[in-house]
C-alpha cells in the first residue's frame, strides 16, 4: 500500500504563531471574571526576562563580529506546572524528549502517547528539515494539556482565558490543548495533529496563510499506523484500523450528492471553514494526493523552500504550472475513487495525449496492475472504433488447502467478482476530452464504456481513449500480466 515515505526536505523558516485548528473565537464562554480565578499553580516566564534576554543578545551582536546566524527559535514561555499541586488535583505529568504531557485520562493510555509523539517528531523533521535553534541552545519540547474533565485545568489555570472555546483541540506555540476522545486511535490521531501544528508554526512559514496546507499536512501526519515502528502519512486501509477518522467517509459522502470538489476549491478555503469537519477532509485528501502521486510528490516534499513570502499562493502553483492541468484532473479521479486502501503508486495516470489515427490500426498493450492508461490515440465524438482484446492476466488469488490458486483472467472479466457492477478483469474505456485552445475537461473520465473481449465502440466525446482492467482501487497490487489491444476505426 502506498503510503508518504517522511524523508528529506526542506528547512522550515519564520515566527507565525498561529491560535489553533479553527477560528480562534472570543472567550465570551468564560463567565467568571478573572480576578475570581482560583490562585494559579503554575507560573510563565516573566515578560520582562524575556524582554533583558533579548536586549543582552541585542547588545552582544552590536560588538561582535557579523555572523549569518539563520532563523531562531521564539524563547521557551511554556507555562511551568507545579506537579505535585497538580497532581492533588488529579493531573498527572508524563513526559518524553519532544513532549510533556498533563493529563487526567487513564495512566495506561496517557503514556502510550508521549513516545509517538517523538516518533512524529523525527518523522516531521525528515520531511521538513530540522527546527532552527533558539537562543538558549535547548532542545525543542512541547507541553500537552489532555482533558477528560476541563473544569480540573481551568481551575489549575492551565487553559489561558483568550484561548477561545476547545472544541476538539487548539495551540498556541509549543503549547496545545484537547479534550479526550472516544476512540484511543482518534485520540492519538487528534494529538499527533496538534503536535504538529506546534512544529509547524514555531517559526515562520510562507504557507502558514493558507489554512488547505496547515491543516491538511497536519492531517496527513496524524493518520497514523502504531508501530513499533509507527508510520505517519499513510492511507488508511480499513475504518476498523482507523476509528472515528471518517475522512474517506466524508468525501465519499460528498461525491455521492454531488458535492465533488476540486483543487482550486480546497485552495480557497478559509479559516472558518474549519469550523466544520469535511474540510479538514478535503485538505487531508489534497495533502495526500501531492505528496505521494509519482509525479508531484518530490516537488511537494520541497514546496515550502521555493515559496515567495509575498506570494505563497501563486508561488505555490507555479511549482506545479506545467502540469496543472494533469494534476487538477488526477486530484478530481482520485477523489471520486477514493477508498480505503486506495493503492495510488498503481492508480496514478500519467496523461499522454494521442494521436489522430492516419490509417490502419493502432496496437495497445496493458499493465493488468495499473489503473487507466492511455492509448496513445485520440478519438472523435461520434466517430465508431473497434476494439478487439487479448492476453490472460491474473486479477487476484484465493487460498484452497493452503494452496495459492491465482485467478487467470481474460479481456471479457471473471464472473467471480463485480466492481462497480461489471466483471472483475473486464477491459473498461473512458476519454479525457481535449479540444484546441481549451484545458483538458475533469468530468469526462467519469463516463466509463464496459468494452470486454470485442466490441463495436462509439467515442461520445473527442479526446484521449485510456483503457484500464476492471478491479477495485485497492486491490490492484495482486494483478499481474498484460493484454493487448488492436483499434481501427470503422468507416
Amino acid at each position: 500500500m502506498a503510503h508518504v515515505q517522511l524523508t528529506c526536505g526542506a528547512v522550515m523558516v519564520a515566527l507565525l504563531l498561529l491560535a489553533g485548528c479553527g477560528k480562534a473565537k472570543s472567550p465570551e464562554a468564560v463567565t467568571a471574571p478573572k480576578a475570581a480565578r482560583p490562585k494559579p499553580v503554575v507560573k510563565r516566564l516573566e515578560r520582562d526576562a524575556v524582554d533583558s534576554h533579548e536586549n543582552e543578545s541585542r547588545k552582544q551582536a552590536k560588538s561582535a563580529p557579523e555572523v549569518a546566524t539563520g532563523p531562531r527559535r521564539p524563547p521557551d514561555t511554556r507555562l511551568q506546572p507545579d506537579d505535585e499541586d497538580l497532581r492533588q488535583r488529579g493531573i498527572a505529568r508524563y513526559e518524553s524528549k519532544r513532549l510533556r504531557l498533563y493529563t487526567d485520562i487513564d495512566a495506561e493510555r496517557a503514556a502510550r502517547l508521549p513516545p509517538l509523539v517523538d516518533a512524529l517528531y523525527d518523522a516531521l523533521v525528515a520531511w521538513f528539515g530540522p527546527l532552527p535553534p533558539d537562543d538558549a541552545g535547548s532542545e525543542f519540547q512541547m507541553t500537552g494539556y489532555l482533558m477528560a474533565d476541563p473544569a480540573r485545568f481551568e481551575a489549575s489555570s492551565l487553559v489561558p482565558l483568550d484561548l477561545g472555546p476547545i472544541r476538539h483541540g487548539r495551540h498556541r506555540g509549543a503549547e496545545f490543548w484537547m479534550m479526550d476522545q472516544a476512540s484511543d486511535y482518534y485520540l492519538a490521531h487528534l494529538l499527533l495533529h496538534e503536535a504538529t501544528h506546534c512544529v509547524m508554526t514555531i517559526v515562520p512559514n510562507p504557507l502558514q496563510s493558507k489554512t488547505w496546507y496547515i491543516e491538511g499536512m497536519a492531517e496527513l501526519f496524524a493518520t497514523h499506523r502504531p508501530g513499533p515502528p509507527s508510520q505517519f502519512g499513510v492511507m488508511p486501509d480499513a475504518p476498523d484500523n482507523f476509528l472515528d477518522l471518517g475522512r474517506i467517509r466524508l468525501i465519499n459522502d460528498a461525491v455521492a450528492e454531488g458535492r465533488t470538489l476540486n483543487a482550486k476549491q480546497v485552495f480557497d478555503f478559509t479559516p472558518d471553514d474549519y469550523l466544520e469537519n469535511p474540510p479538514y477532509a478535503w485538505s487531508w485528501a489534497l495533502c495526500w494526493y501531492l505528496a505521494n502521486h509519482p509525479e508531484t510528490r518530490e516537488r511537494f516534499r520541497t514546496v515550502q523552500a521555493r515559496i515567495d513570502i509575498d506570494h505563497p499562493h501563486n508561488s505555490f502553483l507555479a511549482v506545479f504550472h506545467e502540469d496543472q492541468h494533469a494534476i487538477a484532473q488526477g486530484f478530481w479521479m482520485f477523489v471520486n475513487d477514493l477508498c480505503h486502501g486506495y493503492d495510488l503508486e498503481r492508480a496514478a495516470i500519467e496523461f499522454r495525449i494521442g494521436k489522430a489515427m492516419d490509417a490502419g490500426e493502432v496496437r495497445v498493450s496493458l499493465r493488468a496492475d495499473r489503473g487507466w492508461q492511455s492509448s496513445g490515440l485520440f478519438v472523435e465524438a461520434g466517430r465508431r472504433y473497434r476494439l478487439v482484446a487479448t492476453g490472460r492476466y491474473v486479477v487476484g488469488a484465493s487460498t484452497v488447502g493452503g494452496q495459492v490458486r491465482p485467478w487467470t483472467c481474460e479481456p471479457q472479466g471473471i464472473t467471480l467478482r463485480y466492481v462497480e457492477g461489471e466483471p472483475l478483469g473486464k477491459l473498461l474505456g473512458t476519454v479525457r476530452e481535449e479540444r484546441p485552445g481549451q484545458a483538458p475537461g475533469n468530468l469526462s473520465m467519469r463516463a466509463v464504456s464496459a468494452l470486454g473481449r470485442e466490441s463495436l465502440w462509439t467515442a461520445q466525446t473527442t479526446g484521449t481513449l485510456y483503457l484500464r482492467v476492471n478491479d477495485a482501487w485497492n486491490s490492484l497490487a495482486d494483478n499481474s500480466g498484460e493484454l493487448q489491444v488492436t483499434i481501427s476505426e470503422q468507416k
